[in-house]
């Protein structure tokens, strides 16, 4: 693999994994984080590059960060088309990292979603259902990185607040061993942060098509102890 990449070095080098990659014992992490690429990802990931070459475009290096491919993933310029069936959803983006919940959302809305964004949910307090002021959130899509016991309180109590949802983790790198961490907070899936925009209508898409969306959930019942107006329960989008 190192000398493959060094003879590579300013050429284009891509590694496409499956679920058989994550096992033990596996060796995808001797590949650069900008040469892997999820295999239920390649085509958007290739066709984006292909683009680049035909368009004379350098290639990212393969010695670039998570934090440098996510940039060349996601930079001006890079759009989506809009996913049919969106219209008359909401979305809600949870993640401590301000400008990335932003990010995600601006690529939501080229989806067709609307979307709030919010910071992590902090156990200290008792969490209510709520709403966006377009009506009940339908898809949460939840920042995992780092995971650790503030994210995973956080992910139970998104639950809480936004009954109706279908949850998504958005990940730096869906491995095995973030996929073992997670198995018991029934995620409809971990989309990869460094391929965002395809990873979200990928995702969406095949979520869309499994008609597993859960039904709606009215949170306008109230508890006889915690009483709340539609004001109380309703997020500014």
């Amino acid at each position: 693999a190192d000398r493959l990449v060094g003879f590579t070095l300013f050429r284009r080098l891509y590694c496409c994994y499956g679920p058989w990659c994550e096992s033990d014992g596996r060796k995808r992490e001797i590949w650069p984080d900008a040469s892997r690429v999820p295999v239920c990802l390649a085509v958007s990931v290739l066709s984006d590059e292909l683009h680049g070459l035909q368009t004379g475009q350098s290639p990212i290096p393969a010695t670039a960060s998570r934090d440098e491919v996510f940039a060349h993933r996601c930079r001006p310029g890079v759009t989506i088309a809009a996913t049919g069936g969106l219209q008359h959803m909401n979305g809600a983006v949870i993640s401590p990292d301000g400008t990335f919940r932003r990010i995600v959302t601006r690529a939501l809305k080229q989806l067709g979603l609307r979307s709030l964004h919010l910071p992590l949910i902090p156990g200290r307090q008792k969490v209510l259902p709520r709403e966006s002021n377009n009506g009940p959130i339908h898809l949460v899509f939840h920042d995992l990185d780092p995971w650790c016991h503030m994210v995973e309180v956080s992910l139970h109590a998104c639950r809480t607040m936004f009954p109706s949802a279908s949850v998504f983790g958005l990940a730096s790198m869906t491995d095995g061993g973030l996929q073992t961490e997670t198995a018991d907070e029934e995620l409809c899936g971990i989309i990869p942060k460094l391929d965002l925009h395809h990873g979200l209508k990928f995702s969406i898409n095949t979520l869309l098509c499994s008609d597993m969306l859960p039904a709606p959930v009215a949170t306008s019942a109230s508890t006889a102890e915690n009483p709340m107006s539609p004001e109380q329960r309703r997020v500014p989008a």
